[in-house]
């Protein structure tokens, strides 16, 4: 379930918000709205069955049993996939989280120190003049991947560059049609969840013929093909440091451009 769109509005309204208030109650009832019908639910938002109704279609929600169906998958979603750990380390983390740390901090330092020796340099000077050369660059990512695009987004504005850090999955949809082959797109995404989930609007800025470029850890994403410069930041997927390989990838693209093209400012 994209969640992301329920907590945007969330983090922009407060309670006197019929629906955010919907929103908070959803997320408190999160286990146990698959026992609840639609009036109940809406007796404990304190609105009208016809409002929820409103509600579910302003959210994209096709009907109750869908919002029902898609709150479920969410909260059945695997440790794995939450937080990227294998059940081993699930283990150790429950019974000696001392170890787990240790493990954890070595496992993200050999990840960083392998990325510093795999980081193709050349690669990311060419993306660099690709940045400054173009007047829109637009950068696209989901979750973590959105948060690395926020941190560009704002790097580069004190760099003297502007990005385009697009919300929503409707504005990124949207903004595809005022982009241009002219124009510069970036996804950012640490394992490819975003491709996989996207693959429409991958494929709707393939057939705009503007230059897209993928920044991720995980060189073996099958939608790779579909990106005219692909820059990798790890030798191989980790499920748990990717993000950590991210972080330093990002960074020290952000420096490089600073060294190469605004240090002059």
């Amino acid at each position: 379930m994209d969640t992301e769109k329920l907590l945007n509005y969330l983090n922009k309204t407060t309670l006197n918000d019929t629906y955010h208030r919907i929103i908070v109650t959803l997320f408190e009832n999160l286990y146990k709205i698959d026992t609840l019908k639609i009036e109940k639910l809406a007796e404990l938002c304190y609105v009208s069955p016809s409002t929820m109704t409103r509600f579910l279609q302003t959210f994209g929600f096709k009907n109750y049993s869908s919002m029902k169906n898609e709150f479920q998958m969410m909260t059945q979603q695997s440790t794995q996939i939450l937080f990227h750990m294998y059940k081993t380390e699930q283990y150790l983390l429950k019974e000696n989280p001392q170890k787990y740390l240790e493990n954890y901090s070595q496992q993200i330092s050999k990840v960083i120190c392998q990325s510093a020796k795999y980081i193709d340099i050349q690669a990311i000077d060419q993306l660099l003049e690709d940045i400054h050369q173009h007047k829109k660059i637009y950068l696209y990512g989901y979750s973590f991947g959105k948060n690395l695009a926020l941190t560009m987004q704002d790097n580069f504005l004190h760099l003297g560059k502007l990005c385009i850090c697009t919300d929503t999955y409707e504005i990124q949809e949207k903004t595809i049609e005022t982009i241009t082959s002219q124009d510069l797109v970036i996804v950012i995404s640490v394992y490819g969840n975003f491709i996989a989930q996207n693959q429409q609007l991958i494929q709707m800025l393939e057939q705009k013929h503007t230059k897209l470029v993928l920044l991720t850890q995980n060189k073996s994403i099958p939608a790779i093909p579909l990106f005219d410069k692909v820059i990798t930041f790890s030798q191989e997927n980790s499920l748990e440091c990717g993000p950590y390989a991210m972080i330093f990838g990002v960074e020290y693209l952000i420096r490089r451009y600073h060294a190469l093209y605004a240090l002059s400012l």
